[in-house]
């Protein structure tokens, strides 16, 4: 046997040697590029689509379909994958204020209703909240931080024609926020690559046995199965090489951020809508007037009446805000809402803002002046770290005065 393998070497040593260089050269510059992208912090994203509600055109005019109080011709899911690729740490006071993290449909579309379904680590405190009313097509996403593989899935139900979003946004030390195309499953088939790979080794190793068959039939038969062997190697190595290349460069999503074919979705559809606060401010004892030492805001009746055109030096705004502990579920959603109305010729503007006890996690409004016929402003906030909400009546100051007249909290999913 030693007579052949050393025959066998002195005969092919050059094809061996550029065979030999060949596979760790391969290694090498893979794992140079594998180590190169893996580099700094790599904010990157996986989309996943499923139409549940078909097209306008697929639906009869006289059918009428409703997602809470909304009317819609088409609902769509996405899921959205978004996790630290990279080494370094992102952190979310790294997001740039004027280009946040936006997940946008077409503008003539509405987010029905979107949150985190799925995180790494809880204390990411990863969460998406539509925070521009003027623009209910468009939900801002925003975390904690997000160390290497940290991340979240994010559930989106919307109406756009689009089925995935386009995501914007900068970050300082990223360079770009990257597109790694449609979410791949632990329990999906092997890619069309693989499947591939594996067929053209299996070509090459039966090449190498009929051609190392052909050139040793006038050698002994041991020889010869020695030769079958060695070509069989060969072919082997060159398909560990391919595959491990294409496992370093294939974008898939992390095992802890993988939603089964199977799995149940963490929370659960109401049968109606379950209210869990409804105020007219006959609690007014619990409510903080005037939280930043303006005095602008006033309790008459059942009525929290905004009057002023000036605010406490160095604040451009005020309000009130109530505490309420106990009353939500975590991981529940809720829609805060309140109804407000301005009187005639009045300038100030309102917003509500809602919070729990951790700085990071909250939604609000945009100030505007609400209607002079009255109208309701309503937010979606998720439980999703305590039991706890603040909400914030907050106020503009101008001219004129605004009243509110009620404040509720109602679970939605």
């Amino acid at each position: 046997m030693w007579i052949y393998i050393s025959n066998f070497i002195v005969e092919n040593w050059l094809a061996l040697t550029l065979f030999v260089l060949g596979i760790v050269g391969a290694f090498i510059i893979g794992l140079y590029f594998y180590k190169k992208t893996k580099m700094g912090a790599r904010l990157v994203y996986q989309t996943r689509s499923i139409r549940l509600i078909g097209d306008e055109q697929a639906l009869p005019a006289d059918v009428v379909i409703k997602f809470g109080q909304a009317r819609i011709r088409r609902l769509t899911k996405t899921h959205l994958v978004l996790w630290n690729s990279g080494i370094r740490e992102i952190k979310g006071e790294d997001i740039i204020q004027e280009e946040p993290i936006c997940c946008t449909f077409s503008e003539d579309s509405r987010i029905l209703r979107a949150y985190t379904i799925k995180q790494t680590n809880p204390s990411n405190k990863v969460s998406i909240d539509i925070v521009d009313r003027s623009r209910p097509f468009e939900a801002v996403l925003d975390f904690g931080y997000l160390n290497q593989g940290d991340g979240a899935v994010i559930e989106i139900l919307h109406n756009s024609e689009l089925r995935y979003p386009k995501i914007s946004g900068r970050i300082m030390g990223v360079k770009d926020i990257e597109d790694w195309g449609t979410i791949t499953s632990q329990e999906s088939k092997p890619s069309l690559f693989t499947q591939l790979s594996s067929f053209t080794a299996v070509l090459l190793s039966s090449f190498f046995m009929i051609m190392g068959v052909r050139s040793s039939k006038l050698k002994p038969q041991s020889e010869q199965v020695f030769l079958v062997i060695i070509y069989i190697v060969i072919a082997l190595a060159i398909l560990i090489t391919v595959k491990f290349i294409f496992t370093m460069f294939h974008h898939k999503t992390p095992r802890e951020l993988v939603l089964g074919s199977n799995e149940v979705e963490p929370y659960r559809q109401l049968e109606s809508e379950e209210v869990v606060y409804d105020s007219t401010f006959d609690d007014k004892s619990k409510w903080s007037l005037n939280h930043w030492c303006a005095n602008i805001s006033k309790i008459e009746g059942n009525t929290m009446i905004f009057e002023g055109q000036s605010v406490t030096s160095g604040q451009t705004e005020d309000g009130s805000h109530i505490d309420l502990k106990k009353i939500l579920e975590i991981g529940g959603i809720y829609e805060v809402s309140c109804h407000v109305q301005s009187l005639p010729g009045t300038t100030a503007q309102f917003y509500l803002w809602c919070h729990d006890n951790t700085p990071a996690h909250g939604a609000r409004t945009n100030a505007r002046t609400p209607s002079v016929d009255g109208e309701n402003i309503t937010l979606t906030f998720h439980a999703i770290n305590n039991d706890f909400v603040r909400i914030h009546l907050q106020y503009v100051p101008g001219q004129g005065k605004i009243i509110v007249s009620r404040v509720s909290i109602k679970r939605i999913a």
